[in-house]
């Protein structure tokens, strides 16, 4: 009998969209709560019948696949994600080494299509593959006292069974935190970086959907390839009430303006970085006062827009020590 303990995720990066490969890494951090699932439909169609049965007239519409990772976030890991979301970045430097991405403007960068198999192979196990795993959604969470979580959810050709765990190790890996960053917000032509709330924020969520979906034709019941068709960014960032917040409050509460911002966030460990940019503008109402233990908070939800400072509502940085993902 199969035992949770022994079960593992493992990736590979697919040369074709939905031809699945070989894994070539164990993916670190994954939640037990991450899930794989097959995207089948399948159709009853009713009809006229002299009888109370119903229709036994059925179909295969269509195959596919999904998987949701809740992960804890790494410096290491992170661009494995971030080469699917946003296109496979060029390290560059000689150690520690740099990866930059940035949401398309004018075309694509082609992503880091993976093949992701999840599985345990002891007796009376299962292995199973999403092939063409591309990323439709990030979410970045970062709150006090624990590991900054990320979320990525994923599209796919379909789940098969056609690829095997390998004997993949673990590897050296350093976990993002929910403290200490630095987060900077700057008036909209400014440079991004530039003001620091210090002493302020206690969290953030940064969500990026990217309009990713599988296409379709009358050849097969499987999608035929891919397409992506926009993207958007919602930042909340939740602030301890003081006088920074009230600024910041005060400001919102009598605008006579749209009220847009540049925000950085960034984490630095050593000569490990990573660093989130984000050009925004306010559009929600949110409760002026809320509570976050007892202690009072407010949150300023910003949706991306472009900025020709930042030349684009959202881009990052990861600095860590690995030359090239397996």
């Amino acid at each position: 009998m199969p035992v949770r303990a022994l079960t593992q995720w493992q990736a590979a990066t697919e040369v074709t969209w939905g031809t699945p490969v070989s894994p070539t890494v164990r993916l670190m951090g994954v939640s037990k709560s991450a899930k794989m699932m097959a995207g089948n439909k399948t159709g009853i169609y009713e009809d006229v019948r002299n009888g109370f049965q119903g229709s036994d007239l059925v179909g295969l519409e269509e195959m596919g696949g999904k998987a949701d990772l809740p992960l804890m976030a790494t410096f290491e890991d992170l661009p494995y994600y971030f080469d699917n979301a946003f296109g496979q970045a060029s390290p560059t430097g000689t150690g520690p080494y740099v990866r930059t991405y940035q949401l398309p403007v004018g075309s694509l960068t082609a992503p880091r299509i993976l093949t992701l198999v999840h599985g345990n192979s002891q007796t009376g196990g299962g292995v199973y593959t999403l092939t063409g795993g591309l990323i439709t959604q990030l979410k970045f969470s970062v709150k006090l006292g624990g590991p900054a979580q990320l979320t990525a959810s994923f599209i796919g050709k379909q789940v098969d069974t056609s690829q095997s765990l390998q004997s993949l190790s673990d590897r050296s890996v350093t976990t993002i935190m929910g403290q200490p960053w630095a987060v900077y917000m700057d008036t909209w032509g400014g440079t991004i970086g530039t003001t620091q709330l210090t002493a302020t924020v206690v969290g953030f969520d940064l969500t990026i959907d990217l309009a990713r979906q599988v296409v379709r034709s009358v050849d097969a019941v499987a999608p035929d390839t891919w397409e992506q068709t926009g993207h958007k960014v919602s930042l909340d960032l939740t602030l301890r009430f003081n006088a920074t917040a009230k600024t910041q409050v005060d400001a919102y509460v009598a605008q006579t303006a749209a009220i847009q911002k540049q925000i950085r966030l960034k984490q630095t460990n050593s000569t490990q970085i990573c660093q989130l940019d984000v050009a925004g503008t306010m559009t929600k109402n949110n409760n002026i006062y809320d509570d976050q233990n007892e202690v009072l908070t407010t949150t300023l939800s910003y949706d991306g827009t472009y900025n020709s400072s930042l030349a684009n509502q959202f881009k990052a940085s990861i600095t860590n020590s690995v030359a090239a993902l397996a």
